[in-house]
């Protein structure tokens, strides 16, 4: 009986056909998954928003302007087309985003921020700060649209009150008089840069008026 120690070159050749189809197979998958990666993380925010009101009661009958510091999913776009967002409450009522206003990231305890002085001048964030709301860079979303409650001018973030609710306008509320409660669904979409993965086809979250029920609807 003759002994083999080694493959044929027919073996080889197969195997090599093999893997190169696995390799293939797996190449889109990975590009999905960037994409779904950035629904997860987005939307996981927006509800971190949520319940950030819900625990960090900020009603104040004594402060008239204690609406604005309603928590709130806020993005933002630089001037070269990068976008971001932050997670926040404008505690101190400047109408702007701080680093020690802004949520912590559970995955990798770091803040939810960026800023425009910071990532829009500089292209880096602080060290202590969460590359996952850099959604441009990290997943290739170019643009958001929006729908329904959410839209028009100074409409871009969604923030929610005490009870969930959501809200919108509640940056420049000057009295406590709910009139930003949101009165229809909002719908953001998420535009990708084409090309910049397999899989560049828009996805939509929607935040429900009133519930504050937030989902994706369109995949």
């Amino acid at each position: 009986m003759k002994l083999r120690y080694a493959f044929s070159m027919i073996e080889l050749v197969f195997v090599i056909v093999v893997m190169g189809i696995l390799a293939s197979l797996a190449i889109p998958r990975m590009d999905r998954d960037l994409r779904q990666e950035a629904m997860d993380s987005i939307l996981s925010d927006i509800m971190l928003a949520q319940r950030m009101a819900v625990s960090d009661f900020r009603h104040d009958a004594a402060d008239p302007e204690w609406q604005r510091t309603y928590w709130q999913w806020a993005p933002f776009e630089c001037t070269n087309g990068n976008m971001y967002y932050t997670v926040y409450s404008d505690k101190n009522k400047l109408g702007n985003a701080n680093r020690d206003e802004a949520a912590i990231d559970s995955y990798n305890q770091k803040y939810l921020y960026a800023s425009t002085t910071g990532y829009c001048a500089t292209g880096n964030i602080d060290a202590s700060d969460s590359d996952r709301v850099l959604i441009t860079k990290k997943f290739g979303i170019k643009s958001i649209d929006r729908k329904g409650g959410c839209e028009g001018d100074g409409k871009k973030h969604v923030g929610f009150d005490e009870y969930g609710r959501p809200h919108i306008g509640m940056r420049n509320s000057n009295e406590p008089n709910y009139a930003s409660l949101m009165k229809k669904d909002c719908e953001l979409t998420f535009n990708f840069d084409n090309g910049l993965i397999e899989d560049s086809s828009p996805f939509a979250i929607t935040v429900e008026a009133i519930t504050g029920r937030t989902f994706v609807s369109k995949r």
